[in-house]
């Protein structure tokens, strides 16, 4: 049962209303902008994240009287939480309202043929990456949900063959943004995209769908250059939410969706189900009144851990120092039902530097998203700026809801870094062939 006295103290309420004020600002300035191209800047997928994480989950929590997560009664840590949230905006807006300069100025035209070419190389790279990884596994694909695929996690560098899944997306962009440039048909576009669907539905990995919505949402509004419906895309917004729920009740990791499993949901528990990822607020929370409470702040560790991560245990031993930082905290607020438990990048920051750590996250995060944007808006019509920026918004979703910095790391090279760079080295190699 939740404590309503507990949760909005007056840290929460001020915090609550930083955070609407900041929000509001931001997405009513992008959305009645005459730029149309405004409503799909970073600014506006940060928001959108911190809506979901920060507002609708908690307050649905709030409003169905559950406020526990892992057995645990979380009332005590809406209010810490929320503070994070507040703060990593502040430092968000102080950077985004600044006009820094693009994060590049080179120009590059590909034609389209070589964008098809390049981005069909970059797809198979990612599959073949992918396909060594699932080894037998791979039959999943055809059957669907199977309970005796042997799923084993055989280490760091077998980790980054599953990576390429993140080559996945920006292909599927390329043939977009042809596609509608060209007004031609190009039936078999979408028979691609159902099967990165079926890939990542059955790999279980919810973060990738929303990667790729957020990725050919950009590229396809920015290319059309026209104004979203909000309307539809509230709607479709809540559909997400329902399908998300199915997807929390359903899967298995690499072994498909079980749908028995949801028959006897209703659209409530769905709709739950969907929110509930959105509980990693009071987990980031918890953590965060842990490490104010002890005062042990780990500083550098989730940075280090970060870098350090790719190289063998055999090679750098002392690495084992830079790892952990989060297990003790977990286990004395969760206890043995704490195994698995996430949070959000501003939790992270907290117990590495304190509030100022929080507040340095969200400079960051505005100062880069801003040169990233200037880098698109400055462009003369050119794909890759427009690719950079569809690849950094969806990563947006990662960078905030994941406080774990080496998964961060990890995920702007295989989502946004390699993805590019391969891309464009392709595309200019095609290009120049073709003249």
């Amino acid at each position: 049962m939740s404590d309503l006295n507990v949760i909005f103290d007056f840290k929460a309420v001020l915090s609550l209303i930083i955070m609407i004020l900041i929000i509001s600002i931001i997405l009513i300035s992008n959305f009645r902008n005459k730029d149309i191209r405004n409503a799909f800047s970073p600014s506006t997928f940060v928001c959108l994240v911190i809506l979901y994480y920060a507002i609708i989950g908690p307050f649905y929590t709030i409003v169905i009287g559950d406020t526990t997560y892992r057995l645990t009664d979380m009332s005590p840590y809406y209010s810490i939480s929320w503070a994070g949230v507040a703060v990593f905006l502040l430092g968000f807006y102080f950077t985004w309202i600044v006009n820094w300069k693009p994060i590049a100025q080179s120009r590059h035209y590909y034609s389209n043929s070589a964008i098809l070419k390049s981005a069909t190389i970059v797809f198979f790279i990612g599959f073949f990456m992918y396909a060594i990884w699932m080894k037998s596994n791979l039959a999943v694909l055809i059957h669907g949900y199977d309970e005796q695929n042997d799923f084993k996690n055989e280490g760091t560098f077998d980790m980054y063959l599953m990576q390429g899944l993140g080559l996945l997306i920006l292909p599927i962009c390329c043939y977009l943004y042809v596609k509608l440039i060209t007004f031609k048909r190009m039936i078999w576009i979408y028979l691609v995209l159902a099967f990165v669907v079926w890939i990542y539905l059955n790999s279980g990995f919810r973060f990738r769908l929303v990667l790729l919505i957020v990725n050919l949402a950009t590229i396809y509004y920015l290319t059309k250059q026209i104004r979203p419906n909000l309307f539809a895309w509230t709607i479709a917004g809540i559909v997400f939410i329902l399908f998300m729920g199915i997807m929390e009740y359903s899967r298995s990791y690499e072994k498909g969706l079980n749908l028995q499993r949801i028959e006897d949901k209703n659209l409530s528990e769905l709709f739950e189900g969907g929110t509930n990822e959105a509980r990693i607020f009071m987990a980031s929370g918890a953590v965060m009144s842990e490490a104010q409470r002890n005062g042990d702040y780990v500083y550098f560790h989730p940075i280090l851990n970060g870098i350090l991560m790719p190289l063998p245990y055999v090679i750098f031993p002392q690495k084992r120092a830079f790892i952990g930082y989060m297990e003790g905290r977990v286990e004395s607020i969760f206890g043995r039902y704490g195994k698995g438990v996430a949070f959000m990048e501003y939790a992270e920051a907290f117990i590495a530097f304190g509030w100022s750590g929080v507040f340095l996250l969200g400079i960051f995060v505005g100062y880069i998203s801003k040169r990233i944007w200037n880098y698109y808006v400055m462009s003369d019509g050119e794909l890759l700026p427009l690719l950079t920026l569809a690849a950094f918004n969806g990563f947006l979703y990662i960078y905030i809801s994941r406080g774990y910095f080496a998964q961060i790391l990890t995920s702007v090279f295989f989502y946004v870094i390699i993805p590019l760079s391969l891309f464009h080295y392709f595309a200019k190699r095609y290009t120049v062939n073709n003249i």
